[in-house]
């Protein structure tokens, strides 16, 4: 008889073992570090729901970790509890994955850590980097695209960190609810002001594996006085970034969102230099500034050879001619939702052609298609007819609403 998928055995079930159980953990005190919970958590912590804690080996996370397993403690849950750290390669902080192994240590936890197949940050960064380019020479899109994550577009956070973990959590939880625990505050940032205490995670719902979970975030409410006073209460142990460098935030080494200063106490630790040589090899090659008008190669150009620091110059002239010449596309023509929308004209076909043979010749590519209005014009004939198919083969839901009732009382009426 052919096993079912319930009978077959789960490879990770043999780490349910390790599994942080009340008797294993801290028993330090968290009064007066009170969490921001909802009915929902409290529910599904009063099902022994397991509970899942993100951690960096920053301030943060680890003084979430703390707070998070003490309160466990007190209100008796007996759900299974792990740490999950997502490493990010290189550009990761030499001393975060200690911190992570000691917070776990420390708690009576164990620790997962997980990491994108493909390789870290900085491999995703140059993959993307190749597949802009390919996109922009095979007209896919109008205007070359930068290969680093931005504030607006954190595909670092949503492809590394939280789609790796949920995947993990998957495997090692089925059929359960999972509570993914995170250490995000609301006085971090003005993006995280409207952080909800809970919110539904999609990356945690696998029919196949019949998961579902949610995201929880208790300190929300923490300042950052809060944070500190936690780790002294909780006797944690603190990254070297903190204290031998002078940064005010823990995550990647040189992160799209780190302030100068941080990125500059980066700098000091001779452990992140390859990392960063690696980054400005790709700012050089793209064109484009790690961080809008911040180029990482300004930082540290003594740490540079003649090679990249020529390369840095060029960069910067590359950018400069680069944004000058697609100032000059016409609005109509670029990128929005639904591109193509419709067949560019003769006249902006010649302009688009003028621009991407400039772009072409500022980075060397001889290959550069695409390149004479025809051809264009033939490329965007060729991109609406995919569009087209691809409707055919998903059409549009049926028509409802306003619109229909409205068609069915005059049909009515005239008929």
């Amino acid at each position: 008889m052919p096993e079912s998928k319930e009978d077959k055995p789960n490879p990770y079930m043999s780490q349910l073992s390790l599994f942080a159980s009340p008797e294993m953990s801290v028993r330090s005190t968290d009064e007066g570090f009170g969490l921001a919970i909802d009915d929902e958590v409290n529910r599904l912590l009063a099902q022994q729901a397991p509970v899942a804690i993100g951690i960096s080996g920053g301030k943060d996370s680890s003084a979430c970790a703390w707070a998070v397993m003490a309160y466990l403690n007190r209100i008796g849950h007996r759900g299974p509890r792990v740490l999950v750290h997502a490493d990010l390669g290189q550009i990761e902080w030499e001393d975060s994955a200690r911190i992570c192994q000691r917070v776990a240590h420390q708690l009576g936890i164990p620790l997962i850590t997980v990491q994108r197949r493909q390789g870290g940050m900085i491999e995703r960064w140059q993959q993307r980097w190749q597949s802009n380019v390919e996109r922009y020479k095979n007209l896919s899109c109008v205007s070359l695209i930068l290969p680093w994550s931005t504030p607006s577009m954190r595909f670092c956070t949503s492809e590394l960190k939280t789609a790796i973990i949920c995947q993990r959590l998957t495997e090692l939880f089925p059929n359960q609810v999972i509570i993914s625990v995170t250490g995000v505050r609301r006085t971090e940032s003005k993006d995280r002001q409207r952080t909800p205490v809970q919110q539904p995670q999609p990356a945690l719902l696998r029919k196949k594996k019949n998961t579902s979970g949610i995201t929880w975030n208790p300190l929300v409410d923490w300042t950052l006085a809060q944070v500190w006073d936690a780790h002294k209460v909780g006797n944690l142990p603190i990254h070297q970034a903190y204290r031998h460098y002078g940064c005010s935030r823990v995550s990647c080494t040189f992160c799209i969102m780190s302030s100068q200063s941080d990125l500059r106490g980066a700098l000091k630790a001779l452990h992140n230099h390859a990392a960063y040589r690696q980054l400005i090899d790709l700012e050089n090659a793209s064109g484009f500034s790690f961080q809008g008008s911040t180029w990482l190669a300004s930082l540290a150009p003594e740490l540079l050879s003649a090679e990249q620091q020529m390369g840095h110059r060029q960069a910067k002239y590359r950018a400069q001619e680069r944004t000058a010449l697609q100032q000059r596309l016409p609005k109509r023509i670029r990128f929005t939702k639904g591109w193509p929308t419709e067949m560019i004209g003769l006249d902006d076909a010649k302009v688009l052609a003028m621009v991407r043979q400039h772009i072409a010749q500022l980075y060397g590519w001889a290959d550069m298609p695409y390149t004479t209005a025809e051809s264009i014009q033939r490329r965007y004939a060729e991109l609406l007819r995919q569009k087209s198919l691809r409707k055919s083969k998903n059409p549009v839901a049926v028509e409802v609403g306003p619109a229909r009732r409205s068609r069915n009382r005059r049909q009515k009426r005239h008929g």
